[in-house]
């Protein structure tokens, strides 16, 4: 079929004391989009792929030729046209849930300030590295493009508290915390 398949069984799903009712949209790959009830007719004459970003997938799809312009499913639920300068920051970081409570129009400084620590890095949070010459743990935090050093820490864990304080102060709900 040339229409992307939808779970017509819609379960209930709980998030912060907010039931919604909620769709499973079919994309390649075997995975699955999450959508509230009231988006499938938005999105189901569509067929959607998903695509792997940096570090989550997303539902895209690719319109008509000439143009073949792609269109991610979050921006078509928010209504963020082409050129816009804001994006859409998928709080939980799973960019293929795009449930209405899960998504928010940020710009793209707010957005990079929810991202996950790299898969590489040697610390598993957010703003901190070791220190291999002194075996210490820094942490250190961007703002406005520049990085903001916060101290040396014995532990890695002192060195994620250190960065939660600092990411509240400057990014506020969009910061995105190690320690919950």
């Amino acid at each position: 079929s040339d229409v992307c398949r939808f779970d017509r069984h819609a379960s209930r799903h709980h998030h912060r004391n907010h039931p919604t009712e909620m769709k499973e949209v079919s994309l390649t790959r075997g995975m699955v989009a999450l959508i509230d009830d009231a988006d499938a007719e938005l999105v189901e004459a569509f067929n959607w792929r998903a695509e792997k970003g940096t570090a989550t997938f997303y539902a895209r799809k690719t319109g008509p030729r000439p143009e073949r312009i792609q269109t991610s499913m979050h921006r078509l639920i928010l209504g963020l046209e082409r050129g816009d300068r804001l994006c859409c920051d998928h709080i939980d970081g799973n960019g293929l849930n795009n449930q209405r409570h899960n998504l928010r129009v940020a710009t793209y400084k707010q957005n990079a300030a929810n991202r996950t620590a790299s898969r590489n890095a040697l610390s598993h949070y957010n703003g901190v590295t070791l220190d291999k010459r002194v075996g210490k743990w820094r942490a250190q935090i961007q703002s406005g493009g520049k990085s903001i050093w916060l101290g040396q820490f014995a532990t890695e864990l002192q060195a994620a508290e250190a960065y939660d304080l600092a990411a509240v102060k400057v990014h506020g709900e969009y910061a995105k915390l190690n320690l919950k």
